[in-house]
């Protein structure tokens, strides 16, 4: 299995221009290849997008699919299987909020929640100091293993039990009073899967060797798999940059920031945006989203 949080989209080759888009419109950075590429939403069985789960998404991701519909003796297939049409040909793809396997994923969370203002300058402080080097999740110091405890307080499933027992929820969701006993949540880390892909990333740096246009974005207060992990590993792919660091906006507002470096690679961060950005900033996903396929900068 592949570990992976976020969404994504893979791009294919179609007939018709998207409703928002122009003929005339520039080709931008980022997204130079010639025509107008249609957005192939993959289905629910293989992708889904839930601030909710940590667990992957279905039986690949959209790292590994991206790579196997372009590697052309393994098209037919993956297209049989998609429902992909044949005459569709991929032409790029996005992913956001990724996590690809990789430590930076979890250790980035450290320094993002600290420079929020939710740890205390002394837990980081200890942090930095016992658990250098080391992964938080499997610390090797007793003063790292208490730092650790301390900083890797998740009230997500806790406080889940609550809601779904509360008789407001159990109304809105149509169960009769005496039906059911309470619920408790049935799983808690011990699905039945392993991780036989330790990192996504190398398939990133495949996909935009070979001159896929990559949309890479990040909620800025996405603390599952901060902007700055994700910032880190694009960085790593050592790729120039095309068009600096700067802002992006939406109706006269900062929408977030982007950059843009050789082999089509975009990343950008969406302002507001959380695990996952779409959920908590749609219009501003919806118009960087536009902008992208559309080839236009964002």
């Amino acid at each position: 299995m592949v570990p992976y949080h976020g969404c994504g989209t893979i791009l294919t080759h179609g007939p018709k221009l998207p409703a928002s888009c122009s003929s005339t419109r520039p080709s931008a950075p980022g997204f130079p290849s010639p025509g107008i590429p249609q957005a192939i939403m993959l289905e629910k069985s293989l992708l889904r997008c839930s601030s909710k789960s940590s667990s992957p998404s279905g039986p690949l991701s959209i790292h590994i699919t991206s790579q196997i519909i372009s590697t052309s003796e393994e098209t037919r297939p993956v297209e049989r299987s998609f429902h992909f049409s044949r005459r569709r040909s991929q032409k790029g793809y996005l992913v956001g909020n990724p996590g690809t396997g990789e430590s930076i994923d979890f250790e980035s969370r450290v320094p993002f929640l600290h420079g929020m203002g939710i740890i205390s300058d002394q837990l980081y402080e200890t942090i930095m100091e016992h658990c250098h080097g080391e992964v938080y999740t499997n610390p090797k110091t007793a003063l790292c293993a208490q730092a650790s405890d301390r900083f890797d307080r998740n009230y997500g499933t806790y406080l889940s039990y609550f809601w779904a027992n509360n008789n407001i929820t159990r109304d809105a969701l149509g169960i009769k009073k005496g039906s059911k006993d309470e619920w408790v949540r049935c799983h808690e880390g011990d699905l039945p899967y392993s991780f036989d892909i330790k990192s996504t990333i190398k398939y990133h740096r495949n996909m935009t060797l070979k001159g896929y246009p990559a949309l890479v974005y990040s909620g800025d207060h996405d603390s599952a798999v901060p902007f700055l992990g994700t910032q880190s590993w694009v960085r790593s792919l050592n790729f120039p940059i095309v068009d600096e660091w700067r802002a992006w906006h939406l109706d006269g507002q900062s929408a977030g920031f982007t950059i843009t470096y050789t082999n089509n690679l975009t990343f950008a961060t969406v302002k507001g945006g959380g695990h996952t950005a779409p959920e908590f900033q749609p219009e501003r996903c919806l118009a960087m989203f536009r902008r992208w396929v559309c080839r236009e900068p964002l």
